[in-house]
């Protein structure tokens, strides 16, 4: 028999799972580079479109993670070593088996890629630990990922009391304005640049266990969020903290858009939404494959916006399918390698 009050609350976060389908989509758009044949870089409007999305894409992904790891983890009373264990095998088993395969195919594609190197034991023992110069350096997020599940005791400390979710937000909000990899050759496992996402993630938990995204179920207060977040594209701005400001606004956004597709159509995405994780990991090769090879052969400039969008659907749709064909495999160390159960 199925808990009502699971369900109940499923159907509550729909909205979470709609606004992952929109920011992983948008995260593959991102990925899309499109070679104009006449300059050699890529097409204006192709980074038009990402940038447009610059203050809501990867805060809003980030801040899902925060979000998730509080509705999954700390509200349900995880201890701090069964959530590492539980880290480690979810997120660094497919860590060291994407960079596995990044190496191999750099190997494979050298002569495709646009910034060919040698793969060495070096590379691959270089590869585990940062993602500067190395085969499929998206695995940053991964990487950072881990290093924002490290703090773990602390988001469970600090909300415990308001007072300290106040100051270890304002401390997360102060460290956000320094740059702490100019002393270093590299970012070590993305450690060095916690201090940029922290303030996203650490907002999901927040956000989450104080319920603060109901406030944008009222319509006139969802309305001033959007407003200002519009508004702020049209404010030249150098401060770091303004710059947090407006990506904080673009997730008070993209949580808008969510809570109110959720009421109209509250299916979208749902043909990729549970395998955001998987799309992260494995599409990019199949959007290089468009890029780097499609492209080239059979591309011209009047097919630019169809291959743009084969270059999208091939981010979502190939790992979705493999995805669907790992599930069926019953040896579960294969599964979790791509981060399935």
């Amino acid at each position: 028999m199925q808990d009502n009050t699971n369900a109940g609350a499923a159907q509550r976060l729909n909205w979470l799972s709609i606004v992952r389908g929109i920011t992983i989509t948008l995260v593959v758009m991102y990925h899309v580079r499109m070679q104009d044949f006449s300059t050699h870089q890529n097409y204006t409007f192709i980074s038009d479109i990402y940038n447009l999305f610059n203050t809501m894409r990867m805060p809003t992904f980030i801040f899902v993670s925060g979000a998730l790891l509080y509705y999954t983890r700390i509200a349900k009373g995880w201890g701090t070593g069964r959530l590492y264990l539980d880290k480690i095998v979810r997120v660094g088993v497919p860590l060291l088996f994407c960079t596995i395969i990044g190496c191999l195919s750099q190997i494979v594609f050298n002569g495709f890629v646009k910034h060919p190197h040698p793969v060495t034991v070096q590379t691959f023992l270089l590869s585990l630990v940062t993602c500067d110069d190395m085969p499929w350096p998206h695995r940053w997020y991964m990487m950072e990922l881990l290093v924002l599940m490290s703090l773990y005791p602390i988001y469970s400390l600090a909300i415990q009391k308001q007072w300290r979710a106040a100051l270890f937000g304002l401390l997360v909000v102060v460290l956000y304005i320094f740059d702490f990899t100019a002393p270093v050759s590299h970012n070590w496992f993305y450690i060095f640049t916690v201090n940029k996402y922290l303030p996203y993630f650490y907002l999901g938990v927040v956000a989450f266990h104080y319920q603060w995204w109901q406030y944008l179920r009222n319509y006139k207060v969802a309305l001033v969020v959007v407003l200002l977040h519009i508004g702020m594209f049209f404010v030249p701005y150098e401060c770091d903290l303004l710059l947090l400001l407006h990506q904080f606004l673009g997730i008070a956004t993209m949580v808008t858009i969510g809570l109110w597709l959720d009421r109209i159509v509250p299916q979208l995405c749902s043909a990729w939404r549970k395998y955001v994780f998987q799309i992260y990991m494995f599409g990019i090769a199949f959007q290089a494959f468009v890029e780097l090879i499609l492209w080239p052969r059979f591309g011209t400039p009047n097919m630019i916006v169809p291959f743009y969008l084969l270059n999208i659907i091939s981010g979502i749709l190939f790992p979705v399918l493999i995805c669907k064909v790992v599930e069926r495999i019953p040896i579960q160390w294969v599964r979790l390698c791509f981060g399935l159960k």
